[in-house]
C-alpha cells in the first residue's frame, strides 16, 4: 500500500474511532445512573450542621465505575450546585488561616452492579456558609462518564431539593 493510500485511510478512519469513543463515554440522553438526594431536617437553625445524603443508583444493564472515599464530611466524585432565594450560587468557604478548605481524605476506585445503589453523606456546611437565614436549593452533580470534561453533556443531575434556615430563638430575658 502506497504511503498516500495509507494517509488517506487513516484520515477517513481516526475521526470516526474518536467519534464513536466519545458517544460510547457520555451519552447525555440515556445517563448509566441517576442521583437522589434527600436531607434528614430541611429546616436547620442558623449555625447548625446541614447534611444531604446522596444515593446513587445504577440504572443501566453493566457495571459502571464510581469514585469511594471523602475529603473531610465531604465525598469525592459529586460537586454541588447551591444557591440562595434570588438564585445566586453560593461559593465554598474560604478560610482565612492556615487550614484547607477540605481535610484531606483518600479516594479509591469502586464499582456498582446494576441495579445496585450507593450512598454517601456530605455535610455541605463545612464547605458552604449556610448561616444566614433563608431558603436555599441544593443540587448535585457527577460526570456521567469517568473523563476530565465538566461541560453540560457529562452531567448527571439530582433532584432539587431546599433547606430553611432560620434565625436561632431569641433567648428570654431573666426576670427582674
Amino acid at each position: 500500500m502506497t504511503k498516500l493510500m495509507k494517509a488517506l485511510m487513516f484520515a477517513f478512519i481516526a475521526p470516526t474511532l474518536s467519534v464513536v469513543s466519545l458517544a460510547a463515554q457520555a451519552n447525555p440522553e440515556k445517563p448509566k445512573f441517576t442521583i437522589s438526594i434527600r436531607a434528614d431536617n430541611p429546616g436547620v437553625i442558623s449555625g447548625s450542621d446541614v447534611d444531604v445524603w446522596m444515593t446513587t443508583t445504577n440504572i443501566s444493564d453493566e457495571v459502571i465505575r464510581v469514585q469511594f472515599g471523602y475529603h473531610g464530611n465531604m465525598p469525592d466524585g459529586f460537586y454541588y450546585d447551591i444557591r440562595d432565594e434570588q438564585g445566586a450560587e453560593l461559593a465554598k468557604t474560604v478560610y482565612n488561616d492556615i487550614r484547607p478548605s477540605r481535610d484531606g481524605g483518600s479516594t479509591r476506585p469502586g464499582y456498582l452492579e446494576p441495579g445496585k445503589s450507593t450512598e454517601a453523606r456530605a455535610r455541605v456546611s463545612d464547605v458552604y456558609p449556610l448561616d444566614r437565614p433563608g431558603k436555599y436549593t441544593i443540587r448535585v452533580w457527577r460526570r456521567a462518564a469517568n473523563v476530565l470534561d465538566d461541560s453540560e453533556s457529562n452531567r448527571v443531575y439530582s433532584n432539587t431539593i431546599t433547606i430553611t434556615v432560620v434565625a436561632p430563638p431569641a433567648s428570654a430575658s431573666p426576670p427582674q
